[in-house]
């Protein structure tokens, strides 16, 4: 998985967080025509994220994907990327929460 630090060298390489969404959330599948260019290839996906109870919350509307960044034993970075908008966000979160992942290959 990519740290949090490696995410935000891409979201620089494409003019930083703020448009950063735009260039990696897939051609299809976000609500309300919340696609976009996906010109590098990332195809990020609205997966939404898993609760202890199994269910899934916000497919469609949210992508969450872990990064390899612990902030302490029980939480991690993540990013986020949201339908209506062209940005990126960072937040944490209880890893037990269930989040998509992005493989990298060194």
């Amino acid at each position: 998985m990519p740290t949090k630090s490696e995410y935000e060298k891409q979201d620089d390489f494409v003019g930083g967080a703020k448009t950063a969404g735009k260039f990696f959330k897939a051609k299809s599948g976000w609500n309300s025509n919340g696609n976009d260019e996906d010109k590098y290839g990332f195809s990020a996906l609205p997966g939404g994220y898993g609760g202890s109870d199994g269910d899934f919350y916000l497919v469609g509307s949210f992508g969450y994907w872990w990064s390899a960044s612990e902030n302490n034993s029980n939480g991690a970075s993540c990013r986020y990327m949201y339908y209506s908008n062209e940005g990126v966000g960072y937040s944490s979160s209880d890893k037990g929460t269930l989040f998509s992942v992005r493989c990298v290959q060194d």
